[in-house]
């Protein structure tokens, strides 16, 4: 039974990536729902007794939304560096082993010159 290769090093960095992407998604969405909330209340009719407490809980969720939405900006630039770094990982890999390819193919060269080196060698000392 084979055991499945270990991810690459592309693929580590990209599945953070995605991980990080769904909680930044889901930052935005409590943000949206809360701007929601804010918006609501502000573009409503408020009673006199009503409106100084539901205006100021308003503006706390507008700073919370706008907080939530600088976090994920910021947040979506990691995830930038992340993609970048792992096209450079994935890039890196698919070039591993081609040095390795030609100087292997260098050396079975030489291995056959020598063999035929050697071969004529022997042939040289044989009485004829």
């Amino acid at each position: 039974m084979n055991k499945p290769a270990p991810p690459t090093k592309s693929e580590r960095i990209l599945t953070v990536a995605v991980q990080k992407t769904e909680q930044i998604q889901a930052d935005l969405t409590e943000a949206v729902d809360k701007l929601g909330s804010a918006n609501a209340v502000l573009s409503g009719p408020l009673s006199a007794d009503e409106s100084q407490a539901a205006l100021a809980n308003a503006v706390e969720q507008n700073v919370a939304a706008e907080a939530k939405v600088q976090e994920a900006n910021e947040e979506l630039e990691a995830v930038k560096d992340l993609i970048e770094t792992a096209k450079v990982a994935q890039s890196a890999n698919a070039n591993s082993g081609h040095g390795t390819a030609s100087i292997l193919a260098y050396f079975e060269g030489r291995r056959a010159q020598a063999s035929e080196d050697e071969l004529a060698a022997l042939e040289k000392k044989k009485p004829h």
